[in-house]
């Protein structure tokens, strides 16, 4: 890189006054659930089946979110078609993308592997971030999430000022059945320690922070509800599905 591609760089970093982070998978896009994914595929191939047509592979072996299947038609059709896309996060995301003192960046649990179909999908909606980070080894979502905005936060230092969307929140810890599942709850957390220390290496935070939780939709709500079948008998789940639907 020549001096003036390196100053040319900073000087954009310097304009960055804000960095937006949206979640992907049922956050700007709606995406079913394991059992209802597999499922579509099932009467896809009993489709085929009886046209006389070779079946498509079903979802392989593994962790569901992490096969190329769920990204790919019958699951998600090409192009992705306007009913999966979330207007109220997408109408925030293409706000922030517009605005060239924001930096606009989707986070999300699919392995590099799948980026190919992410980018497909998000340029389906016309959707460019300006930096997309996917999960490159197995863990939590959340703990790879949380090293990536350390790394956002020290390479913008001068930023003051962050906003997150993401569908996993207390509705969707609920609906799952595990506390864990409340990432929303951990990025506060983690962004209020951040706040209290006023530290990170060499920098002194003063750092604005949203969360915003992303009710679960309606697709999403049927999924879980087929993978617990005991959602009727639980009070706290009949209370989220009324709240969030």
């Amino acid at each position: 890189m020549s001096k003036f591609e390196n100053w040319l760089l900073n000087e954009e970093k310097g304009n960055i006054s804000k960095i937006d982070i949206f979640d992907f998978d049922s956050t700007l896009v709606f995406m079913p659930e394991a059992s209802i994914g597999k499922a579509t595929i099932e009467r896809y191939n009993v489709l085929r089946r009886s046209l006389g047509e070779e079946e498509i592979p079903s979802v392989g072996q593994g962790k569901y979110w992490q096969q190329p299947e769920t990204l790919l038609p019958p699951i998600v059709p090409d192009p992705a078609p306007i009913s999966m896309l979330n207007h109220e996060v997408a109408k925030e995301f293409y706000a922030s993308s517009r605005d060239p003192k924001r930096l606009t960046v989707v986070m999300t649990g699919r392995g590099p592997k799948l980026e190919e179909h992410v980018r497909r999908i998000l340029s389906d909606y016309g959707m460019h971030p300006d930096r997309l980070y996917l999960m490159p080894e197995p863990g939590r979502t959340v703990d790879h999430k949380k090293k990536h905005l350390k790394s956002l936060l020290d390479e913008f230092k001068h930023v003051r000022e962050i906003e997150m969307w993401d569908d996993r929140g207390p509705a969707r810890a609920v609906l799952m059945g595990n506390p864990n599942e409340n990432h929303v709850k951990e990025f506060k957390k983690f962004f209020q320690r951040l706040s209290e220390q006023r530290c990170f290496g060499d920098r002194t935070y003063e750092l604005k922070y949203k969360v915003n939780e992303v009710p679960p939709h309606e697709s999403t709500t049927l999924g879980l509800m087929q993978k617990h079948p005991k959602f009727g008998k639980n009070p706290d789940l009949k209370r989220s599905k009324k709240k969030h639907l």
